[in-house]
């Protein structure tokens, strides 16, 4: 096999840490719609991996037509640019790959 047991990785401490809350809300939707959770609080992509892919987020938002101090949740998109750019700024190259690290 030519896959390396061992290697160098990058991690993204998204929680309790200075990562911007732009690029956490990220992490988030990738944790809402990668369907982790508790018992699976990492998951490891490259930037070219992640470039491509059609991320939503879900937002809990004000809903006039439930009346007043109602809201729902509704699913927008969620651009992953804030994300690869922060990787690019802290040296994270393409063919990287990076731990994402959020807790539920």
């Amino acid at each position: 096999m030519n896959v390396p047991a061992l290697k160098k990785m990058w991690v993204l401490d998204a929680q309790w840490t200075d990562c911007p809350p732009e690029v956490e809300h990220i992490i988030k939707a990738f944790w809402r719609q990668l369907e982790l959770g508790n018992d699976n609080f990492m998951f490891r992509r490259s930037i070219n991996e992640l470039k491509d892919w059609e991320l939503y987020s879900e937002d809990f938002v004000p809903a006039p037509e439930l009346g007043e101090n109602r809201h729902k949740w509704e699913k927008n998109p969620c651009p992953v640019e804030p994300l690869l750019n922060y990787l690019r700024e802290k040296g994270v190259g393409d063919d990287e790959e990076v731990i994402f690290h959020w807790w539920w």
